[in-house]
């Protein structure tokens, strides 16, 4: 996001809120934040959270308390949601470029299956396409959106 998309984003939730830039400014000093988008999020979904109870947006150190807690209690909520992987080597699958097989070490980067059984059509793919070995397992302990997880196998460039 650029500097003048911030800025407006800010002034936009200032006037939306009936608060001040500085106050989101020193928000954000306070929460040792340097990407003020992120902040804004987490601000607005505190503040939807609470509705219809008016939160007033004028002293930082009280919001900081208040936002602390609320993203506890989020992340205390939060349970991982079990997604099927295909390991190649010591790696983990991500997907296929131009014909070439990309692997990662990162559980947020690699193609993250919903089905166990795309996962195992996928690993046989891969071992019928050289990789090996191949196995594919499911991760039960790893949080990651759903929205990123893969239905198709042409979603990760197999050929259909």
């Amino acid at each position: 996001m650029t500097a003048t998309n911030i800025e407006t984003r800010v002034r936009e939730f200032a006037n939306l809120h009936n608060t001040s830039v500085e106050f989101v400014i020193n928000l954000a000093e306070l929460d040792n934040d340097i990407a003020l988008g992120p902040l804004l999020d987490v601000l607005q979904a505190y503040c939807s959270s609470v509705h219809p109870i008016p939160v007033s947006l004028h002293n930082p150190v009280v919001i900081k308390q208040l936002l602390d807690d609320f993203r506890k209690r989020r992340q205390e909520q939060t349970r991982p949601i079990p997604f099927a992987v295909v390991i190649i080597g010591g790696q983990l699958f991500k997907r296929i470029v131009s014909g070439k097989v990309e692997t990662t070490d990162s559980y947020q980067e690699c193609a993250a299956f919903k089905d166990g059984l795309v996962a195992h059509d996928a690993a046989t793919l891969l071992y019928k396409m050289g990789q090996f070995p191949v196995r594919f397992t499911t991760i039960t302990n790893e949080l990651r959106s759903p929205d990123t997880f893969i239905d198709r196998l042409s979603d990760v460039e197999f050929e259909q």
